[in-house]
């Protein structure tokens, strides 16, 4: 079992006009919605343990290199209250999680 937010970084007097993350989605969200939380994968496979918010990147460049194969999908910006670090290079989880905006379509 991984341990997510081991090391929990709060985000003091955080807006959600700050970008705390950037997402890789496969529909065009609207700007303001709450995203729900994120799930422990276990391989390949999903597991139906819940995250403590939902997962992202914490740079653009790492959504865009993930991304780069998702042709048509959207990187979003996202914001939330409280933010940790995940496991995997670049991956944060951002407590609720709002779209603040949609940064570009991968083509």
């Amino acid at each position: 079992m991984l341990t997510y937010c081991a090391a929990v970084r709060s985000v003091a007097g955080m807006t959600t006009s700050e970008i705390t993350g950037y997402r890789v989605v496969e529909t065009l969200p609207v700007i303001g919605e709450t995203l729900g939380r994120s799930y422990v994968w276990d391989g390949d496979q999903i597991t139906d343990e819940a995250l403590p918010g939902t997962c992202a990147f914490s740079t653009l460049a790492a959504a865009r290199e993930y991304g780069r194969w998702s042709r048509g999908f959207w990187i979003i910006g996202l914001a939330g209250e409280r933010a940790c670090w995940g496991d995997l290079a670049y991956e944060v989880i951002i407590r609720d999680a709002v779209v603040v905006e949609i940064i570009e379509q991968i083509s």
